[in-house]
């Protein structure tokens, strides 16, 4: 493993269990509740998924920086998309904090933007479990699993999304398959830890 592979393995890590911290607290304390929040709390989780936004570009890079000698196309592309997700985010939090009204007025502006982006959330995931698939910083068993982990977990999203755009109400399968990212979360870190194969 080279230096800027263990870089890129602890900038990835670190960063998601940072983005799971706040994203957490901003969804499903704040937003999700947005009727019985204050304006305060509507606030900082508004700053919170404004770094989380800049987080997920930031893992964007760090997953490139991993991955793209042993899957240099595929990890492009999962980079990329994170990339592009990010900004939709960042978009989605620019509503939240530029829209007028209470906040299920603001929680309703964020939530059209980034329900939809959460579908592409887990194409990304879908790409990137065949990086960790090939990748040589893992046991033929722990890469494989992990890669499915990952690859079940995106598809989580996108079948939420799906759910979400043709029935009523839709699934919430990645309240369940979401393990995969903390699996891989936890690897990147003890990887960068290691920081050998």
């Amino acid at each position: 493993m080279t230096r800027t592979q263990r870089l890129s393995a602890a900038v990835a890590g670190i960063g998601l269990l940072v983005m799971a911290v706040l994203a957490g607290y901003a969804n499903f304390a704040v937003i999700e509740r947005a009727a019985q929040a204050t304006p305060h709390q509507i606030d900082l989780a508004t700053l919170a998924m404004g770094i989380v936004a800049f987080l997920d570009v930031v893992v964007g890079i760090g997953v490139w920086g991993l991955f793209h000698i042993d899957a240099r196309r595929s990890a492009a592309v999962a980079a990329g998309l994170r990339v592009i997700y990010a900004a939709l985010l960042a978009w989605a939090v620019f509503r939240l904090a530029t829209t007028a009204g209470d906040g299920p007025s603001r929680a309703l502006a964020f939530q059209q933007v980034f329900a939809p982006a959460i579908g592409l959330f887990g194409i990304h995931l879908i790409v990137l479990a065949w990086p960790v698939a090939v990748t040589r910083f893992a046991s033929p068993f722990v890469r494989r699993g992990l890669a499915a982990a990952v690859a079940v977990c995106g598809l989580g999203y996108v079948i939420d999304e799906a759910t979400r755009l043709l029935l009523v109400h839709g699934t919430r399968m990645a309240t369940v398959t979401f393990i995969g990212e903390v699996a891989l979360m936890f690897w990147l870190i003890i990887l960068a830890a290691r920081g050998r194969d």
